[in-house]
């Protein structure tokens, strides 16, 4: 049976719960279409309760079980690491080639073997009637750029490659997806934070939590610890990102550096655009100490030379938490009569059962929690900014050139931190919720204070090979917060621009999120810091599939409630820490 060209209900739906639109796809089973049901909510329910007497009960379960919930599509996808498989061991650089040479012509983005299928409420795998947990070798096209009939023959001629490798289990899938470095602007961030407690705190921190918008963020401004947002002071529009660890270089002791992503500070580059197609001169080289080009050099090579400041902001994030927490204190007074109602708004998520049981303790907790927010006020009025610092916290010190001479280049840029204007000591320590951890990663965290203090990368006896050992990861992003994923057995092979044309193959990590209905990486996340269950370093965080939520993610059976939950992009660090080493002639360290 042959590929069938997907219909536009097909390339619409079939990807819903991740990013992409359908291209092609060698399997060859018939995507159902689901009935609608009426736009009257009313007459439909009407309707089925109509069916129901009529209905024997047997069949009538089967029937509800297969009924659509909505207007939209029944199911929602989700991706996962490949586990026990045999193209662990056949999986080669030799195929990696063979793949390359397959995909010719077309504008690929990246390609790399995964698991794709059904979500369930937990937001894992599930069996359906759809294809279950299927092997696929996913190729990211850029939008536009190809069809149907000039994809479908690469598609199948990859899948045959597979099969004579010894992998005959193994679809091809073709989906129209934007990869975009994972800055964002500034709008983006406010309204993309998702906000990730830690227990340190205490209840009235992680009470406050749904109602304060930002004030993760404004606690991480009066700290040094890793996740701040950050961006350069001069661009328009600004593009943030993450703050993810902080540097020292060997011969330099008394300087500090913070490490990110090359895009977050590359004042040529807008938000949330992709490099890809852009005309890729060196905007910004500054060594710390002097200039590497002669100013004749520089113009040569299309460089500008000069200090980029980085900030992080915090005047706008401190006027809306004051405009928050100020209406919350009045709707707090108003409800004091009202224990049940404010009960339900503040303890959605938090000591439900011992309010039911005790209904003595909504009463005791409101006034101490409106003398908490009330104390926090002051702390938010402009004369207290001094306590935070001025938002500039250093300048751009060291980014790889991109020129016509390098074949690759590596996202990742070094900031030249100014160390009087941080309040406590520059370490990395990473804040963690230990409520979302499980009891084995606990056992080997070593979580103090309600944080992580990350160790020195990962050993690796050789540079990595095209199959990895899979690894349990955790991050925290300026945008996303604190989540947890996993790296997926098999490298991806990701085409990156080279300077002004053309682009150049290179491998990295994949990330995928198997709990929480998130992408494990999200636009302000780039820069951030990737570890283990050990805390040891592992990559830094820099690309994502990734699309706001549409109707098709929001109509479905267990939606998104965020964004798209899709695969992320990792830079191996020791990769970084190498290139670091080439570009500034010093060896970096953790600090």
């Amino acid at each position: 049976m042959e590929p069938r060209r997907p219909d536009e209900f097909e390339r619409a739906n079939y990807y819903t719960g991740v990013a992409g639109v359908l291209l092609a796809r060698t399997s060859t089973y018939k995507y159902p279409k689901y009935r609608q049901p009426p736009q009257d909510k009313q007459a439909h329910q009407d309707k089925q309760a109509h069916q129901n007497k009529q209905a024997h009960q047997d069949k009538q379960a089967h029937q509800h079980k297969h009924q659509p919930l909505s207007s939209g599509p029944r199911v929602s996808k989700t991706f996962d690491t490949i586990g026990k498989h045999p193209i662990l061991d056949i999986w080669s650089d030799k195929i990696v080639l063979h793949v390359q040479m397959a995909l010719d012509g077309l504008e690929w983005q990246a390609f790399y073997p995964i698991r794709i299928g059904v979500r369930r409420s937990d937001n894992t795998l599930r069996k359906d009637d759809l294809p279950a947990a299927e092997l696929v070798l996913m190729v990211d096209i850029a939008p536009g750029t190809a069809d149907w009939e000039s994809a479908i023959p690469k598609a199948l001629a990859c899948k045959a490659l597979l099969r004579k490798a010894g992998i005959p289990d193994i679809e091809v899938e073709m989906r129209e997806v934007l990869r975009v470095p994972c800055s964002s602007s500034l709008s983006d961030f406010e309204s993309s934070l998702h906000h990730n407690y830690w227990h340190s705190l205490g209840k009235v921190f992680h009470t406050v939590a749904p109602y304060i918008p930002n004030e993760r963020f404004l606690f991480l401004s009066c700290t040094s610890y890793l996740g701040q947002k950050i961006s350069l002071e001069e661009q328009l529009p600004a593009s943030t990102g993450t703050m993810g660890l902080y540097l020292k270089l060997d011969g330099l002791p008394d300087k500090i550096y913070g490490l990110t992503c090359r895009h977050v500070v590359d004042a040529g580059r807008i938000a949330g655009r992709s490099y890809a197609g852009q005309l890729m001169p060196n905007l910004i080289f500054w060594q710390d100490g002097g200039y590497t080009y002669s100013e004749e050099d520089a113009a040569r090579h299309g460089l500008v030379a000069r200090k980029y400041k980085v900030k992080r902001g915090t005047d706008e994030y401190l006027k809306l938490a004051r405009k928050s927490v100020e209406s919350l204190v009045e709707k707090c007074k108003g409800y004091l009569d009202q224990e049940t109602r404010l009960s339900r708004a503040i303890y959605l998520r938090h000591d439900w059962a011992r309010l039911r049981s005790d209904p003595n303790y909504a009463s005791d907790y409101i006034p101490r929690f409106i003398e908490y927010l009330s104390r926090l006020i002051p702390f938010l009025d402009k004369d207290s900014h001094s306590y935070i610092g001025t938002p500039t916290i250093g300048h751009v010190a060291y980014l790889p050139p991109i020129n016509p001479t390098e074949d690759t280049w590596m996202d990742w840029a070094l900031v030249r931190l100014d160390q009087t204007k941080f309040h406590s000591p520059i370490a990395n320590k990473v804040p963690v919720d230990i409520s979302i951890l499980s009891p084995t990663n606990l056992s080997t965290l070593n979580v103090h204070d309600g944080c992580v203090t990350l160790r020195e990368p990962r050993t690796r006896n050789r540079p990595y090979g095209p199959v990895v050992e899979p690894i349990r990861v955790g991050k925290y992003g300026a945008a996303s917060g604190q989540t947890y994923g996993m790296t997926s057995e098999i490298m991806a092979v990701i085409n990156l621009p080279k300077a002004g044309h053309g682009l150049s193959p290179t491998r990295g990590f994949i990330a995928v999120r198997r709990d929480g209905d998130r992408a494990f990486g999200v636009h302000g996340d780039s820069g951030a810091c990737v570890f283990d269950m050990h805390g040891r370093v592992v990559a830094l965080l820099s690309a994502v599939n990734d699309e706001p939520l549409t109707e098709r993610d929001r109509h479905c059976l267990f939606p998104a409630k965020h964004s798209v939950k899709d695969v992320s992009f990792l830079i191996p660090i020791q990769d970084v820490f190498d290139n670091i080493q080439k570009v500034t002639g010093h060896r970096p360290e953790v600090v």
